[in-house]
């Protein structure tokens, strides 16, 4: 991947005729057609669009010729964590139906799984 320069004229992703351009005073980049706003970011070696639908983000690399995506890679030490975290999660809530019987295992099993996806967030980071 090459570095992006601000001043320089780059293609926009979404489209062949469409150009990116430097918006004023910020290091971002917008395209002159449609309403796609690119960030620069990682030492200037990848552009994230912060338009678009929430939650998605969308990190792109120039190579010199076109835009590709970059992907964040997932390591086998991280996958077994969080294959560990999962499996300890469900440990943890059959624990807690077998400690607190009746309506108190139903409010642990909730507060558990509503718990859950925070704790693979934090992980994931």
């Amino acid at each position: 991947m090459q570095k992006i320069e601000t001043g320089s004229d780059y293609p926009c992703p979404c489209r062949r005729d469409a150009r990116l351009v430097p918006i004023a005073l910020t290091e971002a980049l917008g395209c002159d057609k449609c309403s796609n706003v690119y960030v620069i970011i990682n030492d200037r070696m990848s552009i994230e669009q912060v338009s678009g639908m929430p939650g998605v983000k969308r990190v792109l690399g120039w190579n010199g010729k076109s835009w590709q995506s970059v992907n964040r890679k997932y390591s086998l030490k991280r996958s077994i964590i969080l294959i560990s975290v999962i499996i300890l999660w469900s440990l943890l809530i059959w624990i807690m139906a077998q400690l607190f019987p009746g309506q108190w295992a139903i409010l642990a099993c909730i507060l558990a799984i509503v718990c859950f996806p925070m704790v693979i967030d934090l992980l994931s980071r």
